[in-house]
């Protein structure tokens, strides 16, 4: 599923065995990188916490740690910015396709915060 446009909300329900731990965030994104674009700017906050930025530039997993403290309500929220969508119609004379596209998600995945998983 593409993004489109400058952001995108999430906010998933979480199983009763979630609650009060830590947790580990896994998203796998794919970049809308047209000719002229080397990279795509990818910024996340989850539950109202610091936002992260990461520029990414091929096919990627993100690994999200979640605080227990930030995960006391049976929910995960996430906010997501992607000041660099672009619309294939602005890269390419060619397209018609007005979509602002940032990110393909490829998978989310919501996993035990106490093991680091790539």
């Amino acid at each position: 599923t593409w993004t489109d446009g400058n952001g995108a909300e999430l906010s998933i329900p979480l199983p009763e065995v979630f609650s009060n731990r830590d947790l580990r965030v896994l998203l796998d994104v794919d970049p809308f990188l047209p000719d002229n674009m080397k990279h795509q700017t990818f910024k996340v906050a989850i539950e109202g916490g610091t936002t992260k930025t990461f520029k990414i530039s091929k096919k990627t997993r993100l690994s999200l740690f979640v605080d227990k403290n930030k995960n006391s309500r049976n929910r995960i929220s996430m906010r997501f910015n992607f000041p660099d969508a672009i619309s294939p119609a602005m890269s390419d004379l060619k397209s018609k396709d007005t979509r602002k596209l940032g990110f393909r998600f490829l998978r989310l995945g919501i996993t035990d915060g106490r093991f680091p998983t790539t």
